[in-house]
């Protein structure tokens, strides 16, 4: 899905971003139509935000046993960027796990990772880790798209060890996007809140944790507006 809120038309640098995204293969095609577009104008224009996010997702990925200790988003980007060059492709991999291993090994190119802009690298990286989180946890495609957009609307609360908590119970679904932009209907929004009210063994959490977890679920819809309201002047 796009979305128009925040991105009413896709500039030139974007379609670069997702365009070469794309070419990992199919099984990032999801990713790219749906979620790639708004992280790359976030990255291009709000590089903090997009910084952040990527500090959040190296710790994520790291507690998830997805990376190892001291990798970062941004490097799988380019050696999946680079890797294309190499032959090596995601769609020749029996897993996800094996084509993460064969991208340690891609040679990186330090002049052509120069010329690759941090948004790109990022969405890059993104998009293989998505995949990645789709096939630890055999989640149907596209089912974690969004689930970075939670942290950059409110990284106080959604932690890397929240999330890992809310991804391993099992509680994230696809529809974070609509939440955080309230088009879903009140029914709609208030399954999407119940689904989260559960720890990571599944019980439900004490009132106190559901206080707060509304109150920050509250909080991350006002912000994701403000976030909005920035691309668009920017």
């Amino acid at each position: 899905m796009v979305f128009p809120v925040i991105i009413p038309a896709i500039t030139a640098a974007v379609s670069t971003i997702t365009t070469a995204v794309a070419a990992i293969g199919p099984a990032v095609s999801s990713f790219v139509t749906s979620i790639g577009p708004t992280l790359s104008t976030i990255a291009l224009k709000i590089k903090p935000y997009a910084e952040a996010l990527a500090n959040f997702s190296n710790n994520f990925l790291q507690a998830l046993n997805i990376f190892k200790p001291g990798e970062l988003v941004t490097d799988f980007g380019e050696r999946a960027l680079q890797g294309l060059t190499q032959g090596v492709h995601l769609s020749d991999y029996a897993s996800v796990s094996d084509y993460l291993a064969a991208l340690r090994k891609v040679k990186i190119d330090p002049d052509v990772s120069a010329t690759r802009t941090f948004a790109e690298k990022l969405g890059a990286g993104l998009a293989v880790s998505t995949v990645a989180l789709e096939d630890k946890f055999n989640a149907p495609e596209g089912q974690f798209n969004s689930i970075w957009l939670l942290p950059l609307a409110n990284a106080s609360y959604f932690t890397p060890e929240r999330m890992q908590s809310l991804i391993t119970s099992g509680t994230l679904g696809s529809s974070i996007s609509e939440y955080l932009n309230k088009t879903l209907t009140g029914g709609e929004s208030r399954t999407f809140e119940k689904a989260l009210e559960k720890n990571e063994q599944g019980e439900p959490i004490t009132t106190e944790q559901r206080s707060e977890l509304y109150e920050a679920l509250e909080s991350a819809q006002d912000k994701w507006a403000e976030i909005s309201k920035q691309v668009e002047q920017n």
